[in-house]
């Protein structure tokens, strides 16, 4: 927002404090701010699934929260809070009987992608984004907004990507849907 990233810099903050194989910092690019994540090699980790023989690569995890005192505007995201920057293209495709009342957009974005590897090696990136308010009556309940971004990469790279990214607005309870629902 207003070209920042408390989020991200929250992240930079947090993790170049533990994590010492990683170098994190807040750049600003031609597509607007960013994270940057570097280190000088990465090794694969595997896991047996189900105990063997088949193996899966265990995914390197990077993650923060940040906290807010106040209602984070979940149905009008776009205008009102903190989302993954750049959005190109954003286009409203409907709403989802998968999300409850969510409205679903699809945009494109960029990354930067600079790394050495075989030319056969896949290389995955998973981004997951989310603001949300919970709150107890009668049970919990909650709304919230979310952004996921899925990219998959062959072989060596250096530069500039474009990838496809879903964001869903408004998932959730509101009191006027409760309202309603009571027929308060």
């Amino acid at each position: 927002m207003n070209d920042s990233s408390p989020v991200g810099q929250n992240m930079v903050d947090e993790y170049n404090d533990k994590e010492s194989r990683w170098k994190f910092a807040l750049v600003d690019t031609k597509h607007g701010p960013m994270i940057s994540m570097k280190t000088d090699n990465v090794e694969p980790r595997f896991g047996l699934k189900g105990g063997g023989p088949e193996t899966y690569t265990v995914p390197i995890v990077f993650d923060t929260m940040l906290f807010v005192e106040r209602m984070i505007d979940t149905k009008n995201s776009i205008d009102n809070e903190p989302l993954m920057m750049p959005k190109y293209n954003l286009r409203y495709t409907g709403n989802n009987h998968y999300y409850i009342n969510g409205d679903v957009y699809e945009y494109d974005s960029k990354i930067y992608a600079y790394y050495e590897t075989p030319n056969d090696a896949n290389v995955g990136i998973t981004v997951n984004f989310d603001g949300y308010n919970e709150w107890w009556t009668g049970g919990s309940t909650s709304n919230h907004y979310h952004e996921n971004i899925l990219i998959d990469l062959s072989g060596p790279q250096n530069g500039w990507v474009t990838i496809n990214c879903k964001l869903v607005t408004g998932d959730g309870t509101y009191l006027g849907i409760l309202k309603h629902l009571l027929k308060i």
